[in-house]
């Protein structure tokens, strides 16, 4: 059985930080216990609605990780290894080499293609501590080495064991098709 919340006591602040009065509610025409009384039931609903919603990510064509931007940065053993490798099997290019004081002097690397990509940081200078490295990465391609409509996602694992997912794409035939106006 439900039962009424008994709340007793709910301050209404100006946008100045004063205290409302009943003058301050009077412009919109409720007297001020009907718009506290909307205030609560308004929160209740936020909180309820909230609580019921279920959670969940937006992993487009991803069926491990959301697409991944050169915004996610992966700890490697040896950076340049690393770039070797994401260079050589997913075809990402090196867009900037840098040197970050506030990770401990690490280097890092930002690899990208399109909008896929990841940042390389050398695990050797970095605070690991402060840091999360995400073990998967989903990286959208448009073209090879990504797999093509009516196959399956293709996985691999760099050199440091990260995961990473290239979804199924397109094929060309496909998107020449729609390039086609009837």
């Amino acid at each position: 059985m439900f039962t009424r919340p008994k709340i007793t006591n709910v301050d209404i602040y100006e946008s100045d930080g004063r205290p409302a009065t009943q003058d301050s509610f009077r412009t919109q025409g409720l007297p001020l216990h009907l718009t506290k009384r909307f205030a609560i039931v308004a929160v209740l609903t936020l909180c309820v609605a909230v609580a019921a919603a279920p959670v969940s990510a937006d992993l487009g064509p991803c069926t491990t990780a959301a697409p991944t931007t050169s915004d996610v940065h992966l700890l490697v053993s040896d950076v340049d290894r690393a770039a070797r490798w994401y260079r050589d099997n997913v075809g990402l290019t090196e867009q900037r080499r840098w040197v970050e004081q506030t990770f401990g002097g690490a280097t890092l690397i930002s690899m990208q293609r399109g909008a896929a990509g990841v940042t390389l940081v050398d695990s050797q200078g970095a605070p690991t501590a402060k840091f999360h490295d995400p073990q998967m990465v989903c990286l959208v391609l448009d073209g090879p080495p990504a797999p093509v409509t009516g196959t399956k996602p293709l996985f691999l694992a760099d050199p440091d064991g990260t995961s990473v997912e290239l979804p199924v794409t397109r094929s060309p035939d496909i998107i020449a098709f729609e390039g086609v106006r009837h």
